[in-house]
């Protein structure tokens, strides 16, 4: 605890240092500011005077706020800076801001009161939000295929981990399907590249249109793509490669492609077969090459 002689001195005091300062008693009622915490929160020095510390306090927070303060006059302990705490205020206008408080007893006039030394943290807080968003975004560009704005194959090695945890721990099982475009080199070739690109687009959207919300489509690279088809088992993933490849030949044949697609799959259901996750994508594209000798435009499961 301070102890200072009057409030006429510390007043002057704490015109002297660079934060705003607020003094209250016991009952929250402001007895002393200084001029950077009227101009903090929008007010004439004098209009704060008396005021209940109320009007300087989101809403939310007035009614936890009281009693803090009680708690705060039966048990004093200062509050530093710094604490990681999500704090706010209020200004006149109504604008709710971050703000960064240290508290302190303080003795004036043989009465006790609370001292708060308050810092506008808003500008601190929203550059470690733009720092945050940009991180996300560039943690999600380095997920995400920039053609066809699926998931890449980083992103897809990641979440087949996850599956393979959920699966040893949880028994949770599901299949893995590696795709292959028929022919579109041919049409790469033929018709340019650009529209090599926006037939890759569109079966990307394609294929987001034709299977749950719960699995997981990427594009490996070039023509191939995955699928990690969730809490599937082996016979309904075999009838949701089979829509798909029928679904894709009237797609591609509305737009003149001569494309179709080979499907290589395996069911993971025993997670002590399995080795790492790198095992389960060349099983599962091993099976597509096997699709593709067969004909193309066909099935074929693989093993582990």
């Amino acid at each position: 605890m301070m102890y200072m002689d009057n409030f006429q001195t510390y007043a002057l005091f704490l015109e002297t240092i660079p934060d705003a300062a607020i003094i209250i008693d016991s009952s929250s009622i402001i007895q002393l500011s200084n001029k950077n915490a009227a101009r903090m929160f929008g007010y004439p020095t004098s209009d704060l005077l008396q005021q209940p510390l109320d009007i300087l306090l989101p809403l939310p927070r007035r009614q936890s706020h009281h009693q803090q303060v009680s708690n705060f006059f039966e048990h004093p302990a200062q509050r530093k800076m710094g604490q990681d705490l999500v704090l706010t205020g209020q200004r006149s206008s109504g604008e709710i801001f971050a703000i960064d408080i240290m508290i302190s007893k303080i003795r004036l006039d043989e009465k006790d009161y609370a001292v708060a030394i308050i810092r506008d943290d808003s500008k601190r807080q929203n550059a470690e939000e733009q720092i945050r968003l940009e991180l996300e975004k560039q943690r999600h560009h380095a997920q995400t295929d920039s053609l066809t704005g699926l998931p890449n194959r980083r992103a897809f090695s990641t979440a087949l981990d996850n599956h393979l945890t959920q699966l040893e721990y949880h028994n949770i099982a599901f299949s893995l399907a590696y795709l292959d475009l028929d022919n579109f080199k041919e049409v790469n070739d033929t018709e340019g590249h650009q529209i090599g690109d926006l037939l890759l687009q569109k079966f990307g959207h394609f294929l987001n249109q034709l299977c749950r919300s719960r699995d997981l489509i990427a594009r490996i690279g070039g023509d191939e793509f995955a699928i990690i088809l969730a809490e599937s088992n082996e016979k309904q993933t075999l009838i949701a490669l089979q829509r798909i490849c029928d679904q894709v030949v009237k797609l591609f044949t509305r737009e003149k492609w001569p494309v179709t697609v080979s499907v290589g799959w395996v069911y993971c259901s025993e997670r002590g077969q399995i080795g790492a996750s790198s095992d389960l994508m060349m099983a599962a594209d091993k099976a597509m090459y096997q699709a593709k000798q067969q004909g193309k435009n066909n099935i074929a499961r693989g093993y582990y």
